[in-house]
């Protein structure tokens, strides 16, 4: 990124942790089991985040370089829904 303005703040951020367990328990009071409640959350949480127009033209590259990711770091195989 180049930046040519001399009053201009950059910044970026993320946040890590586990999932709330009120998302879990509103989800799985729907009868969804804790690991597809998980699938649910995760694939909500990114959708949210790669639907914007900006990212359309690169969009199901993405959702698929994540599932992937997300796969391998659970160790189990996610369902394309």
């Amino acid at each position: 990124m180049e930046i040519l303005c001399d009053d201009v703040i950059c910044g970026h951020g993320s946040s890590v942790g586990p999932i709330d367990e009120t998302l879990y328990h509103y989800v799985m009071s729907r009868g969804i089991n804790k690991e597809d409640a998980e699938k649910l959350l995760i694939k909500g949480f990114f959708n949210e985040v790669i639907n914007e127009d900006a990212w359309e033209i690169i969009h199901d590259e993405v959702a698929d370089t994540l599932a992937k990711k997300y796969e391998n770091i659970l160790g189990r195989k996610s369902d394309e829904s």
